[in-house]
């Protein structure tokens, strides 16, 4: 495996949503295809890392009771959704 990889000037003149697509586009994507080549564990731990550092850097802006509110109704919304794409009920 490729021990660097180059990250890209990521634009952050434009709204916070498109520069979160930008990270993830030059330098989250390439991480996750760099250790595709280690095993599928290695992207999982990859990306449950970087889901509790997001998370973690959300729920740093709300009070206690929002963070709450706020992760239980994205992680509903998520699971809907990947029912939904897989075709679960």
């Amino acid at each position: 495996m490729e021990n660097l990889i180059k990250v890209k000037d990521i634009n952050i003149s434009t709204t916070p949503g498109l520069i979160a697509q930008d990270v993830f586009k030059k330098a989250v994507s390439p991480v996750i295809t760099a250790l595709e080549k280690e095993g599928r564990e290695s992207v999982k731990e990859f990306t449950f890392c970087s889901m509790w550092l997001a998370m973690g850097l959300y729920i740093n802006n709300l009070s206690t009771s929002d963070a709450e509110k706020a992760l239980n109704h994205a992680t509903s919304n998520v699971i809907k959704e990947l029912k939904k794409m897989r075709g679960e009920k």
